[in-house]
């Protein structure tokens, strides 16, 4: 009786990681030591809890940390901006300007226009319909102007670091 209300408190625990009409639930990261791919992480997160490819997967309420991609019965596996399939929109710093996220070992923001002022440190926030709008993304490494219409080179630095994700919240009623 003891170890049944446990399991039925622990589940409850679980459930409820945000309030009732949050959108996400919390989860654990399984851990890939000694091997550190950083453009897939696996979560306890699978079939049985309702994961579904797509879904938004955060750190916090407000760093995107990627989206799930493989869904088993048990896990899943989430997509990172290291990967460099992914592709999405955002725009940089205070003025908004918008750009094109392409990942990779390191991310880079693309298609954005010379006129443009953009500095390191800048924040990058998230415009892709598969996120919540203005999320942060990443923070300008370095960025290099060329001769034609378009920055030639911005080089961004993700708001997280893959080895220590322990927990992160999957958005399940998103969007």
């Amino acid at each position: 009786l003891i170890l049944r209300n446990e399991i039925i408190r622990l589940k409850k625990t679980k459930e409820s990681a945000f309030s009732d009409d949050s959108p996400g639930v919390r989860v654990q990261v399984y851990s890939d030591y000694p091997f550190n791919d950083k453009s897939v992480f696996v979560i306890d997160f699978g079939k049985r809890d309702g994961a579904r490819e797509g879904m938004a997967v955060v750190s916090g309420s407000d760093v995107i940390l990627g989206r799930i991609t493989r869904v088993k019965n048990t896990e899943s596996e989430v997509q990172t901006v290291f990967d460099s399939s992914w592709v999405s929109g955002v725009t940089i710093g205070v003025l908004r300007t918008q750009g094109v996220l392409k990942g990779g070992s390191p991310p880079k923001i693309e298609f954005v226009t010379q006129e443009a002022e953009i500095k390191k440190d800048d924040l990058v926030f998230n415009t892709s319909s598969d996120f919540p709008l203005n999320a942060y993304v990443a923070r300008v490494e370095e960025a290099g102007k060329g001769s034609g219409r378009f920055w030639t080179r911005i080089i961004v630095k993700p708001l997280f670091q893959r080895d220590n994700l322990d927990e992160v919240f999957v958005l399940t009623n998103f969007p």
